[in-house]
């Protein structure tokens, strides 16, 4: 049985992604929805009523022009109670934003640029693979990626690309920069996990190859 539906927009090479919290606290989970494109030139971010899909708040971009929130996370990112919505944009610039659900709507607290660009043929990639207390100080770290890409041809049915610039970076609560890893290739995912035990997270970087990365200083 369906109980609500909701669409955000016609446009090529389109998807969402999705999550529940409560965002407000309020005592009612709110959906939280990352629309993005392929072309990283079309998208936005919306929270919704979950009981019934009702639009609560929307952010089309941080400049008020719609941009690919390509992914999204929900966490109480600076420890003080109350959950922050982390999104992580893709475009011209490769940003990380942090939204906070006020009763005016989405509030953005927080803004990092990781990388920009004014050449059209390049677009700046971000991705956010995870929130968690990555070195046990009991605040949160962000994970994500970065990369630029440039097309190889203009028929994106095709879509070869070239990337450069590349690698995973780790945020701080105030989306400071604590670590940058520079890479080779395209990051394809990030793992976290205590793979070394002793309480620390590491990071399961995929690129052409597995390696295991820490946040311990060499």
């Amino acid at each position: 049985m369906r109980l609500w539906q909701r669409g955000f927009g016609a446009h090529p090479f389109s998807g969402c992604l999705a999550g529940v919290a409560d965002l407000n606290r309020d005592g009612k989970p709110e959906v939280f929805v990352a629309g993005y494109t392929w072309q990283t030139d079309f998208g936005g971010l919306a929270v919704l009523a979950g009981a019934t899909g009702r639009v609560i708040a929307t952010s089309p971009g941080p400049d008020s022009v719609p941009v690919s929130h390509v992914s999204v996370g929900c966490a109480d990112v600076d420890g003080d109670g109350r959950l922050e919505l982390a999104a992580a944009v893709s475009g011209r610039k490769a940003e990380v934003l942090l939204y906070r659900l006020g009763e005016k709507g989405l509030a953005l607290v927080a803004r990092r640029t990781l990388s920009q660009t004014t050449d059209p043929a390049v677009a700046c990639e971000c991705r956010l693979h995870g929130i968690c207390d990555l070195d046990g100080d009991g605040k949160c770290e962000l994970v994500v990626s970065r990369c630029h890409k440039r097309l190889m041809c203009p028929d994106l049915m095709l879509y070869p690309s070239m990337y450069d610039s590349c690698g995973p970076s780790v945020l701080g609560a105030s989306l400071e920069n604590r670590q940058d890893i520079p890479l080779p290739a395209r990051c394809q995912s990030v793992t976290l996990g205590d793979v070394m035990p002793g309480g620390n997270i590491e990071m399961l970087v995929v690129t052409d190859r597995l390696t295991l990365y820490s946040t311990e200083a060499d």
